[in-house]
């Protein structure tokens, strides 16, 4: 069965590639097999992006910016950084979470993690940046201690060794354990 035109055909095609990446990464990342999962030609896929770098790329910045999830206030730092955990977790446990980090983490595809990264990374900021500000509000954060980034690395570090080399899922007990760790380091 062959896709709709338009706009149909875009969305069957990155997924396609989402999934493509997310099951052989960058160095095995095949247009060919793209083009039969969307059940397209090639030739629809280079008529919209002029190499598979390209493809690759506008499939990790749709899923990138396609994620706009908010922690609800828990009422503790702690719960926030767990919640925050869980979803980081849940992510990477789907293609569209996957195929980002598994590019971010290939040498090969240093040069498309750094064209694709930034503009998402406003959003995740955001949404760190909104579980600080009510830990701040209660007192929960040393502000002149831990800087936002660092700790978005440590949390999000850690969730990544779980879910990809440890092939492990986030559980809530997990995310609870790295939170408690976190809160403590960052307390006044």
């Amino acid at each position: 069965m062959r896709v709709a035109r338009g706009d149909a055909i875009e969305t069957a095609i990155l997924d396609a590639a989402t999934e493509e990446l997310a099951r052989h990464g960058p160095e095995g990342f095949s247009v060919v097999r793209v083009a039969a999962a969307a059940e397209v030609n090639k030739t629809s896929i280079y008529r919209r992006w002029p190499d598979k770098d390209a493809l690759m790329a506008a499939a990790i910045a749709r899923t990138l910016t396609s994620t706009k999830e908010r922690i609800i206030d828990t009422g503790s730092l702690v719960g926030d950084l767990s919640a925050l955990a869980q979803i980081i977790g849940g992510r990477l446990g789907r293609p569209q979470g996957k195929a980002p980090a598994l590019v971010s983490l290939s040498e090969a595809a240093a040069d498309l993690v750094s064209d694709v990264a930034s503009h998402p990374m406003a959003e995740a900021d955001k949404v760190a940046s909104d579980v600080i500000q009510r830990a701040r509000q209660r007192d929960e954060w040393d502000t002149e201690a831990h800087p936002l980034d660092t700790v978005l690395m440590m949390l999000a570090g850690a969730v990544f060794h779980r879910i990809l080399i440890r092939r492990r899922p986030v559980s809530r007990g997990w995310a609870h354990s790295i939170a408690t760790i976190i809160g403590r380091g960052v307390s006044p």
